[in-house]
């Protein structure tokens, strides 16, 4: 096994073409070198089995391990490009300037694939045993007879729905951990084109992919913007003409203020001199009610000369008053009706103004019930941008995920970002072992004796049953029994 001199990975075979990045691991052989076909025809096929001897499996697995213990790192620090060369090469012939002067130069170097423990890794992802599966499920084992069929169909039961909640916080652990991962691999997919790995051959593809849902996600992004700005402008429009007819009631309200405010002193003045016009009405009816009374007690013949004289004097004055009184009583009436034609049409303005106001309310109203239904449908419209923009999110993260896990396999030794190399260990460990405790759980739920809880349900529905029916005959007996 050597190691490529130019992208510093190690291969099985000493020459030809490198399987990671296709340039030649070492000059082919000079054509004389090569056997003429006769001289192939010639060659001895009978020699002696020493010659070619087949080594037994010990000794093969000797020789793999010697390969595997070679001095791998004093090897490749040989090879490594020097410190203080800007430019790894890690594509071929040509030189790559893996990043800016800001973010500084990589340095690829080439090592050994880092320590996989298999055993850890095989236990971990192995299948779960039957006796882990019925121990997670807990129904445990029913009792022979009926009641040991009721007791273990009550126990599954229960146990049951402990197992379906459990299995639900192991889904949301399942998709967090998934969650962790992409973002692990996606930070490494951003950390490896900030470096300068954009032109690695080998990321070309997911480069393109990456590009093309970013491209889409802008497109998507546009159009939503687009949208929400035509829906603005409508809005702004709306809102605009509401404001102004607002604005064009005002002048109007307070001209219906002042046409109420002269209403009310007219009103006020007609109820004074109706109240005045009642005063003399009641005047005048006392005049007549004391000249009534004092002609009545005039004719009497036993009146004392005094008292006839008096109410002689009291008559002749009441007499005089009750012209007066009735001139009063006319003119009061004839102002009371002057009042008639300046409260109508102090009224019939009133009415014209807030019939005004009404219309223009209205139009207000119409202005902002269509701004509310364009808003409501720009809230659907960006609801299903959201959605859009989530899923296309997505797909750009999974761009950058898919490039990481590219960029992760391919092994580069980079030691600026092999934190993120070891946090999507972790992240992946922890996604293998989320899902399989997640698919154990579903297994555990499924892993109860059917037949024995189909028993014991058979038995509890019968009594239940039974049950309902005796307390609906005693409901029946008490109130018709008594009877």
């Amino acid at each position: 096994m050597i190691y490529c001199p130019h992208c510093r990975k190690p291969s099985a075979k000493n020459t030809g073409p490198c399987p990671h990045c296709g340039q030649l691991l070492a000059p082919e052989p000079p054509p004389e070198a090569v056997p003429a076909p006769e001289d192939v025809s010639s060659l001895d096929l009978d020699g002696s089995p020493g010659e070619f001897e087949i080594p037994t499996s010990s000794e093969a697995e000797s020789i793999i391990e010697n390969a595997l213990n070679e001095d791998v790192p004093e090897m490749v620090q040989d090879a490594a490009p020097s410190p203080s060369d800007k430019k790894a090469s890690h594509m071929g012939e040509e030189s790559v300037d893996f990043g800016d002067d800001e973010v500084g130069t990589l340095e690829v170097q080439s090592i050994a694939p880092p320590p996989v423990a298999v055993h850890d890794i095989r236990k971990q992802e192995r299948e779960a045993t039957e006796m882990e599966l019925q121990e997670l499920a807990g129904y445990g084992k029913p009792d022979e007879g009926t009641v040991g069929d009721v007791v273990y169909a009550i126990r599954v039961w229960f146990r049951k729905r402990e197992l379906v909640e459990m299995q639900a916080e192991a889904k949301n652990r399942t998709e967090a951990a998934g969650r962790r991962l992409r973002k692990a691999r996606a930070d490494l997919g951003r950390a490896a084109k900030k470096g300068g790995f954009e032109d690695d051959r080998h990321l070309a593809s997911f480069w393109t992919r990456l590009k093309e849902a970013e491209a889409r996600l802008a497109d998507v992004s546009n159009q939503r913007l687009s949208k929400e700005s035509q829906h603005k402008d409508k809005l702004d429009a709306l809102e605009n003409e509401a404001r102004t007819l607002e604005q064009e009631i005002a002048p109007v309200r307070a001209e219906e203020e002042a046409a109420l405010e002269s209403l009310k002193r007219l009103r006020t003045d007609q109820k004074r001199t109706e109240a005045r016009l009642k005063r003399i009405e009641i005047e005048i009816r006392n005049i007549e009610q004391l000249v009534s009374q004092s002609r009545a007690k005039l004719q009497n013949p036993a009146l004392p000369p005094d008292e006839k004289g008096r109410l002689t004097s009291q008559l002749e004055e009441q007499e005089e008053r009750k012209p007066a009184v009735a001139e009063e009583i006319r003119s009061r009436k004839e102002e009371l009706e002057r009042f008639n034609t300046p409260i109508a049409e102090a009224e019939t303005r009133l009415a014209q103004l807030r019939q005004h106001i009404s219309e223009q309310m209205g139009k207000a109203s119409l202005k902002r019930e269509e701004s509310s239904r364009i808003a409501m449908s720009l809230t659907k419209e960006m609801g299903s941008f959201e959605t859009q923009m989530k899923n296309v999110e997505d797909m750009v993260e999974e761009a950058w995920a898919a490039a990481g896990d590219k960029f992760f396999n391919l092994n580069y030794a980079v030691p600026e970002i092999e934190d993120l190399r070891t946090s999507i260990l972790q992240a992946a460990t922890e996604d293998r072992n989320a899902i399989r405790q997640a698919g154990m759980l579903a297994e555990a739920v499924r892993r109860y004796d059917r037949d024995a809880f189909g028993r014991g349900r058979k038995v509890l529905i019968s009594a239940a049953v039974v049950l309902v029916f005796l307390a609906a005959f005693g409901i029946y007996f008490i109130f018709h029994g008594a009877a």
